[in-house]
C-alpha cells in the first residue's frame, strides 16, 4: 500500500487514511486531503523502502510487483 507525505505538516501515512472527496469544479475528478491539516493536494508519495521518506521518482515493475521508489533506492 502506497505511503504519501503532506507538504504542509510533514504528516506520513497509508493511502487509506487520505481523505478523498469529489473535486467541486472538475466532474470525475477528487480531491485529496491530509488527514491531520487538511491540505488539499498537497501529498506526494514517498519510497517504497520502510524508513525512507523521499519522495518517490521512480516506478518499475520488479518480480515482486510495481515499486515506487526514490533514486537512492530504485531497483535495479
Amino acid at each position: 500500500m502506497s505511503r504519501y507525505i503532506c507538504q504542509t505538516c510533514d504528516w506520513i501515512g497509508h493511502e487509506s487514511a487520505v481523505l478523498c472527496a469529489p473535486h467541486p469544479f472538475d466532474e470525475g475528478s477528487e480531491i485529496r486531503g491530509c488527514p491531520r491539516c487538511k491540505a488539499i493536494d498537497d501529498l506526494v508519495m514517498v519510497c517504497d523502502e520502510p524508513d525512507c521518506t523521499a519522495p518517490a521518482r521512480c516506478g518499475t515493475p520488479t518480480v515482486g510487483g510495481y515499486r515506487y521508489t526514490c533514486g537512492r533506492h530504485k531497483p535495479e
